[in-house]
């Protein structure tokens, strides 16, 4: 990411790694976020609510064994989650650092 932003011409690039722990009351509230309030909610749009919530419900059973016990201990479901933060500035415009601009 930083090779990026430098190379599209931004000065002061940092990048951070940042890991949290995110935390949902089970995989069927995972599975219903995930496929009702993202881009992901495409894929059942067109489809009656009754069949919505019946795909979401088989998800969630699929998908419950592919995950690690310690990810659903105490009944809940977590995860570390982990996100690359860049920071850079507008890289100057021959010479002028103050403003960016022409003089």
């Amino acid at each position: 990411m930083e090779e990026l932003l430098s190379d599209a011409g931004f000065a002061g690039v940092k990048v951070n790694t940042v890991v949290q722990r995110v935390a949902f009351p089970s995989v069927l509230d995972y599975v219903r976020f995930q496929l009702l309030a993202t881009p992901m909610a495409a894929l059942l749009a067109d489809r009656p609510d009754s069949e919505r919530q019946a795909v979401i419900r088989e998800v969630a059973s699929e998908v419950t064994d592919l995950f690690a016990a310690a990810m659903l201990e105490g009944g809940t479901f977590c995860f570390p989650q982990e996100a690359n933060i860049g920071t850079a500035s507008a890289a100057p415009i021959d010479g002028d650092r103050a403003s960016g601009y022409l003089s």
